[in-house]
Parts: C-alpha cells; structure tokens; sequence
C-alpha cells in the first residue's frame, strides 16, 4: 500500500514538473515592446538608414548614425527627412557629434517636444555572449503591423534581427562593440537591445547602443588569368554603445 501511494506521489510531482516547464516555455523572454518599435524611424540624410527616438531626464533625442551626415560638423544645423508610416517629414535641426569621430553616433535634440515616452537612453549590463537584437530598415524593407483594434494597418515597422555580443574592440579610450550577426545596408543608426544582467526579474530588452555598420573582409576570386579581391560582409557588427550618447549630451549641455 505504501509503495503505491509513493509512486502516486511521484507521478503526480513528475506530472506537475513537466506543467510547470511547459507553462514557463509560454512566459516571453527578453521581449521587445511596442513602445520600443514605435519609436524607430527611416532618416535620409545624405543617405538612408535608420534612426531613434530616445528619453533621458524628460528629454528627447533623435539618435542616428554619424556617417549619414558626413559632412556635418558638431552644432551645424542640417536638413534631413524622417519617415513614420507612410509619410517623410522635413526637418532643420541642429546636429551633435562625439569629439571622437571614430564614435559613428549623431544626435538631434527636439527641443519643440517634451517628455515623449520614447526608448529610455541608460546603460545596462551585458555580458559577452549575450543574445540581443538590432532592428531597423535594411534596403528599405519593413514590415506591417495590423491594428487589431481599429482595423488601420501601421506601417514600416523595423525588421528585428538577432545578435551575440562578440566582445569589444579598445582603441586607446574607446570601446567599439562587436556583434555577431548579418547586417544589411539601411541598418545604419539603429538600435541595439539586449538584456540587463543584474535584473534577473525583468524579461524587457534595453537600449544598448547604435548600429554602425558591417565589418569588411576581403576575399579573392582566382580566374585563370589573375586573382579578383573584392569587399564583403564578414559577418561582424560595429555598434557603439549607449555611453557615447550620453557623452554627446554631456559635453554639450543638451
């Protein structure tokens, strides 16, 4: 009698054990939010890529990459274009640059604007080996949302990506991150979210940094008459992290 009732208790633990692991396979892990996608956008400045709108102490950011505006210095004001939905909308704004050129990160401080509930601009920790995301609009692809509630399609959504953070590349003060994972053209200046290490209890993905571009590697096409080098997409990311925003703000009083 009491090896059956032991073996009623077992099957009953093993029975609950596997609910519990296959209600915890239904629980979403480092999800990104509709206030997160909401707030990534298409720039064309004298190219096309992405951008970002981010929060920090009730104040607003356009984020982007600084090679889309090459020939900008810090503080010059520059026109450029952003496009939400199906619109682009015409925009003069003062533009600010890391000291550092090597830091591919420009921002565009909305001073017409306050307290947007954007992206929130902070710094998490992360580890190497670390699975996130980037998203953006890589050869202007996007992707369309349904509104179940009104029936009205939000378009150009980002596509979402996947990444590993590889490790960081120092070049004397700087810390260039390095991911792992296929970027396109048209990424440019998107974002980067991955988890916060230290908030075990907080499944949401946090702004990490901005999408500088793929890294090239050379590879050789040999015919019978000579070797062909061409440029291609190694697979390695550059990505500047969030820290280098903040420096902007800092070092010019944003």
């Amino acid at each position: 009698m009491l090896s059956s009732k032991l073996s009623t208790v077992v099957i009953l633990l093993i029975s609950i054990l596997f609910n519990n692991l296959a209600n915890a396979q239904l629980i979403p892990k480092n999800v990104l939010t509709t206030k997160q996608l909401d707030y990534i956008y298409r720039i064309e400045g004298e190219t096309r890529g992405t951008c970002f709108l981010v929060i920090k102490n009730e104040k607003n950011y356009l984020v982007t990459a600084r090679h889309l505006f090459s020939k900008s210095k810090n503080g010059d004001t520059v026109n450029f274009s952003t496009q939400i939905d199906t619109e682009w909308n015409y925009n003069r704004l003062p533009i600010f640059l890391h000291r550092d050129k090597r830091v591919d990160i420009a921002i565009f401080p909305l001073t017409d604007v306050k307290g947007i509930p954007a992206i929130l601009l902070d710094e998490p920790s992360t580890m190497v080996g670390g699975q996130g995301f980037f998203l953006g609009y890589p050869l202007g692809i996007y992707t369309t949302v349904k509104n179940t509630a009104t029936t009205v399609f939000r378009l150009r959504y980002p596509l979402v990506k996947v990444c590993n953070l590889s490790g960081i590349r120092q070049q004397d003060s700087l810390g260039e991150s390095l991911l792992d994972g296929h970027n396109n053209p048209g990424f440019s200046g998107g974002p980067v979210f991955f988890p916060d290490i230290t908030k075990s209890n907080d499944s949401s993905m946090q702004l990490y940094g901005v999408i500088s571009g793929y890294i090239d590697q050379i590879d050789t096409i040999t015919t019978q008459s000579e070797n062909i080098q061409y440029k291609s997409n190694s697979g390695i990311i550059s990505c500047w992290r969030t820290e280098y925003i903040l420096d902007i703000i800092e070092a010019n009083k944003l």
